[in-house]
């Protein structure tokens, strides 16, 4: 994995819960105290091969970056799990 440069920043950690009536995010640390959660009514699509991984990512991206504080970077690792498919 290539180095990042995170030096003054605080971690934030995003989880995601993805489930038939909708997705479900949540935003952590940084500069939030509590968590924050945001929701989606849209279920991810899914397919024969799983989970579509860019139909997940084009609802969670804009839904972080709208819960970051104006001038936030993030530093972001993004992995995909067996079962998920590339679209």
């Amino acid at each position: 994995m290539p180095p990042y440069d995170t030096a003054g920043r605080e971690p934030v950690v995003v989880g995601v819960d993805s489930g038939g009536s909708g997705v479900r995010f949540a935003v952590a640390g940084g500069p939030y105290r509590e968590p924050r959660v945001l929701v989606s009514r849209v279920p991810v699509r899914t397919g024969p091969e799983g989970i579509s991984a860019s139909h997940l990512l084009e609802q969670l991206l804009p839904a972080v970056r709208g819960a970051l504080p104006e001038g936030v970077r993030p530093a972001a690792l993004l992995w995909a799990r067996r079962g998920w498919r590339r679209s």
